[in-house]
């Protein structure tokens, strides 16, 4: 679970990172959780974020329908999320049509396990 909630912030920290005007409308991260049992904790974690900066605002979503409908619906809508956190079957039945490949991106350098950047 540390390595999950680990790698969805590495991620949002590359969103963050891209460089924002401070004049600029935050970028908005959404992230569709799919495991409920850690809702709670990514929910506590992107309003710890939330409240620390003002260049970019995550939001958490976690839906009780089924993987594929509910993203199926927000492809349909043209409002997917930016990171989808998904069991191993959804990645396969969805990612060749609405997933980029990040396998060969060394997100994780320069972390050490339990800090999340606080050192």
């Amino acid at each position: 679970m540390k390595k999950t909630i680990a790698l969805i912030l590495a991620l949002v920290m590359v969103f963050a990172l891209a460089g924002t005007s401070a004049f600029a409308a935050p970028v908005e991260v959404t992230i569709f959780n799919s495991k409920m049992e850690i809702q709670s904790q990514l929910e506590e974690l992107a309003n710890q974020w939330n409240a620390d900066h003002d260049d970019v605002n995550i939001t958490v979503y976690y839906s009780s329908d089924t993987v594929a409908a509910h993203m199926a619906s927000r492809y349909a809508a043209k409002n997917p999320y930016v990171i989808s956190m998904v069991d191993a079957k959804d990645i396969y039945s969805l990612g060749p049509e609405h997933a980029l490949d990040m396998s060969d991106q060394d997100l994780g350098q320069g972390h050490h396990s339990g800090h999340l950047g606080r050192r």
